[in-house]
């Protein structure tokens, strides 16, 4: 490739036909880029178009299924948060993008703390689009967090993407602490929160606070398992499932606080 690369990362191989894929963000858009194929040449998977042009890319993230096996497997739509400056103060903005285009991209919020991709965790082998979770704040001092779950809703006829009900809100309440101190990163400290999900598990952490909360979704509703306070800020953090157990781990990389070029992993064990 030829342009400037913005962004990368690794994707789940169930997100392109069970096979290593790597997503390339380009100022022209993004790529899927699978370096086992005989003709690994990066295919591109949607424009940025005006909305997106000259955003910084926050994160990203693919999720949904068009109900295919094996190496027909697809996803089927992506989150991206994206910045309109690049200064860590600004607003993220929350994206949704058709995975492999045809549709108008839809902006779900212009200022969200935190988002992620969601489907409950299900054996059934059919089509699907996720739904996303969207943390925000409604005050300046963002001490009031409020979590939703929203379903989205395909207008083929009109190529568009809509939100749909919002399934489920929590209001997240915690006892503000004083902020950790943040090491300085190419990526800057934004977004302010992570959303993670596995399996029916939602996990929500507020970096600056070194707090994280654990939901469990059953029957449309969001229910409280544990939090914990990891004593540091969190500089990234993943999650995955449990080795025969039901349960999952939160795997996350905390700041020292007494050297900030400094820092130690963590897992966070999280069961039923």
């Amino acid at each position: 490739m030829t342009t400037k690369l913005n962004y990368w990362r690794f994707l789940p191989p169930a997100a392109h036909g069970d096979t290593v894929v790597f997503l390339l963000i380009t100022p022209m858009g993004g790529f899927h880029w699978m370096p086992l194929e005989e003709s690994p040449r990066p295919k591109q998977i949607w424009r940025r178009g005006r909305d997106l042009q000259g955003k910084k890319i926050i994160s990203y993230e693919e999720g949904g299924s068009n109900g295919r096996l094996h190496s027909e497997n697809r996803s089927t739509l992506a989150l991206i948060l994206a910045s309109p400056m690049n200064t860590p103060n600004d607003s993220i903005e929350a994206w949704i993008l058709s995975v492999g285009g045809g549709l108008k991209p839809l902006c779900l919020s212009t200022d969200v703390l935190g988002a992620a991709l969601f489907h409950e965790d299900s054996t059934e082998l059919c089509a699907f689009d996720p739904y996303v979770v969207i943390l925000s704040s409604e005050d300046t001092a963002r001490q009031n967090v409020g979590l939703d779950i929203f379903k989205l809703t395909i207008d083929q006829d009109l190529e568009t993407i809509l939100t749909d009900e919002i399934i489920t809100h929590k209001d997240i309440v915690y006892v503000p602490e004083e902020q950790k101190d943040a090491p300085t990163m190419a990526m800057g400290t934004s977004p302010s929160a992570f959303c993670l999900c596995c399996k029916n598990f939602l996990i929500v952490i507020l970096r600056d606070q070194g707090y994280l909360v654990a939901y469990r979704f059953e029957h449309n509703q969001l229910v409280f398992v544990n939090d914990a306070r990891l004593g540091c800020f969190v500089v990234d953090a993943a999650i995955k499932v449990q080795n025969e157990s039901s349960g999952v781990d939160v795997v996350a990389l905390l700041c020292d606080n007494s050297n900030v070029k400094d820092g130690r992993i963590v897992t966070v064990s999280i069961n039923a």
